[in-house]
């Protein structure tokens, strides 16, 4: 809390939920510094190995060095063969969430 120049009081009143979104917010905002740092480093390297050889090296983003940056996936195709599983197991995941028991 020293970095947000915080004292007791103002964290003293926050719930563990609210303290651990700070936390994470703070990490993730140094790792999106830092990526952006590695990332224009390794694109100036990138752009003197271009001017200076036959090589071409991929230049990068910032998402490229940062471990908070979540990869996007693809998620199940429905098709004719897996419609019924795909619609039981959304089903399932329902009852869990009101707190009913999956079958």
């Amino acid at each position: 809390m020293a970095e947000l120049r915080w004292g007791p009081e103002q964290y003293a009143k926050l719930t563990f939920r609210e303290l651990f979104l700070v936390f994470q917010h703070a990490v993730e905002s140094r790792w999106n510094f830092q990526a952006a740092l590695l990332s224009e480093v390794h694109n100036g390297m990138v752009a003197t190995i271009r001017m200076n050889s036959d090589a071409k090296p991929r230049a990068t983003t910032p998402a490229d060095f940062n471990p908070c940056v979540r990869t996007k996936s693809t998620g199940t195709v429905l098709t004719a063969d897996n419609f019924e599983v795909t619609c039981k197991m959304m089903g399932d995941c329902f009852l869990a969430g009101a707190g009913g028991a999956p079958r």
